[in-house]
């Protein structure tokens, strides 16, 4: 259980500010780890928030709209890098996945990459999926989207807060509301012309 949010949420902001600096350098074997790390641990932060009853269940259950490429080919232990040949990703797909479960797919990741923009510099979208998902769908969400996300969360505010014995449970049942959860769902993510992650 997490008594004050307000540590964690403060570690969101830090990584984010992190993730924004890193998007301005060029990607190398090291930064490529400090990004998997951010990603990685802003997911769990967010589950951990919402499983201590800091978040709203509203907010874990958001529908948010992404990109799915079908794969083309079995995904195992010894191709599972080469995304550009195993998923179809010039051919995307919009998908509708809860929060919830784009956390555990990046908690969770089998596969985690990302792709740039024009310019080489600056990451366009991160590609992932889980080992359950590998051979059904690899999501892309936007890094601009994912950081509207982390803004939300860190930003979020508690107002009201019930709780109610439920005797089948044998616990009490915790129900949160707050500040509106604003996500800038982006419904236009091109296609994947080039392959263009580490």
């Amino acid at each position: 259980m997490i008594l004050d949010s307000s540590f964690w949420k403060n570690d969101l902001k830090k990584n984010i500010q992190l993730l924004k600096k890193i998007n301005t350098k060029k990607i190398t074997e090291k930064t490529s780890f400090e990004l998997e790390k951010i990603f990685f641990i802003t997911a769990y932060i967010i589950r951990k928030l919402y499983q201590s009853g800091k978040l709203s269940n509203s907010i874990f259950k958001e529908n948010i709209i992404l990109n799915c490429f079908k794969p083309i080919k079995n995904i195992n232990r010894m191709n599972w890098i080469f995304i550009d040949e195993l998923y179809d990703l010039k051919n995307p797909q919009k998908c509708s996945r809860t929060l919830d479960y784009i956390l555990n797919q990046l908690v969770h990741s089998y596969t985690f990459s990302y792709t740039f923009k024009e310019n080489y510099k600056e990451i366009d979208m991160i590609l992932f999926h889980s080992d359950k998902e590998r051979n059904y769908n690899t999501y892309a969400i936007k890094l601009d989207e994912y950081i509207a996300i982390l803004e939300s969360v860190s930003n979020y505010n508690i107002t009201s807060a019930t709780m109610t014995y439920d005797e089948t449970e044998n616990d009490y049942i915790l129900v949160v509301e707050g500040d509106e959860f604003k996500v800038n769902n982006v419904t236009d993510i091109p296609k994947i012309d080039a392959y263009d992650a580490l």
